[in-house]
């Protein structure tokens, strides 16, 4: 069950925090817990878990060059590294009882902003 947090005031998310304070996290691996780390071993833990950036992050581009991408981009498929998957049910008509339990499947899900088909 997701809350949505932001209609609450600070005084009761204040007491939600103190309330979950010393929950036991099962997710969390205890196979090393308590073996303290060298800061060797920090560092390299550290360095493994940031990721890569984009050799793009954070450039401004020109309004032709967004173009240019914008063009580049036109046209293409999604599923371009497998088309046999994309292209294996498509044309192929759907059964109005398939239809219903995706319909079903579907119902009290969030859909995401980049996911709505207008």
């Amino acid at each position: 069950m997701v809350r949505d947090y932001t209609k609450v005031s600070k005084e009761t998310r204040k007491k939600i925090s103190l309330s979950k304070l010393g929950i036991k996290r099962p997710d969390v691996s205890i196979r090393f817990k308590g073996v303290p780390k060298t800061e060797e071993h920090k560092k390299k833990l550290s360095d493994a878990l940031k990721g890569c950036k984009s050799p793009n992050w954070g450039k401004r581009f020109s309004k032709e060059t967004i173009k240019k991408m914008s063009k580049a981009q036109k046209g293409r498929r999604l599923g371009i590294k497998r088309p046999d998957v994309s292209l294996r049910f498509k044309g192929i008509p759907l059964t109005e009882e398939h239809k219903m339990n995706i319909r079903l499947s579907k119902i009290g899900k969030k859909r995401k902003p980049y996911a709505i088909i207008v």
